[in-house]
């Protein structure tokens, strides 16, 4: 099993802590072309009634509802879930102060323990890439939404950060995610034997990273720690200030992401 699906991988290395994910969003949040962030775009495509329950599969740190505490409706109730213990506790440290305050525990997507029909919306956020089945996750999510529910899942495309990804496979083997089954061109497919409509919408941007150690955290991000030895870093460390000094000091990367909203669920 590749390790971007290999639950014991992304439980207790990849994403134990929070760390990794942070590298990951400092990058685009200190050089993204649009100003627009995403997790702010991302919130702005629930439209959703003031009174509604919500899940988040796969909710990481929290930080989609961090962002965005101020334009919370006080009528949402949200669940946030997620496979790491590492993630649940620091997703619930940081999103203590929210009114209400949501609940948060641990859960797998393949096997949620919620009753048929108990949510408004579902979010699942570069998250269903990570899942070993697939067909089970989606199913699962259409189970526990309601007739007139939706589910809001965001993922990537063709071409996504391959200026980086390149360099990470160089580096690598980093986490190897089998993105192929979850993306922008394929995700409508998967989605509709779970729900009768699905939208795409696109979030236009890209990187201009100015800062090479920026890109270099990004690339340690994605690579187990025991292969980050003091060599191998040295040498990801000279690559990357060959490649800045031959764009003239800016890394231009391509990204390629987006939001499925997929509606009446499919019993």
């Amino acid at each position: 099993m590749m390790r971007g699906k290999d639950p014991e991988y992304l439980r207790r290395e990849q994403y134990r802590t929070d760390e990794n994910l942070r590298a990951r969003i400092e990058v685009h949040e200190r050089f993204s072309t649009n100003p627009v962030g995403l997790h702010r775009w991302l919130f702005e495509q629930l439209h959703l009634p003031a009174r509604a329950d919500l899940i988040e599969v796969g909710c990481g740190n929290g930080e989609l509802w961090v962002r965005n505490a101020s334009a919370l409706p006080p009528g949402w109730h949200l669940v946030l879930v997620d496979l790491s213990e590492g993630m649940v506790e620091e997703t619930r440290r940081r999103t203590a102060g929210l009114r209400p305050p949501p609940e948060v525990s641990m859960a797998d997507v393949q096997h949620l323990s919620w009753a048929p029909g108990s949510f408004d919306a579902a979010l699942a956020n570069y998250l269903l890439f990570h899942v070993p089945d697939l067909e089970r996750a989606t199913s699962e999510i259409a189970r526990v939404l309601r007739p007139s529910g939706r589910l809001f899942a965001a993922t990537n495309g063709r071409g996504h950060m391959e200026e980086l990804q390149v360099l990470q496979r160089r580096f690598g083997p980093g986490e190897e995610h089998d993105h192929h089954t979850f993306t922008l061109e394929n995700g409508a497919e998967v989605l509709q034997r779970h729900f009768g409509a699905v939208e795409l919408r696109r979030y236009v941007d890209d990187l201009r990273i100015t800062d090479p150690e920026a890109a270099i955290g990004y690339v340690l991000s994605g690579v187990p720690k025991g292969l980050a030895t003091p060599d191998r870093v040295a040498s990801l460390r000279a690559e990357v200030a060959r490649l800045f000094a031959r764009q003239g000091g800016v890394l231009r990367v391509r990204k390629s992401t987006g939001l499925f909203v997929a509606s009446d669920p499919k019993p």
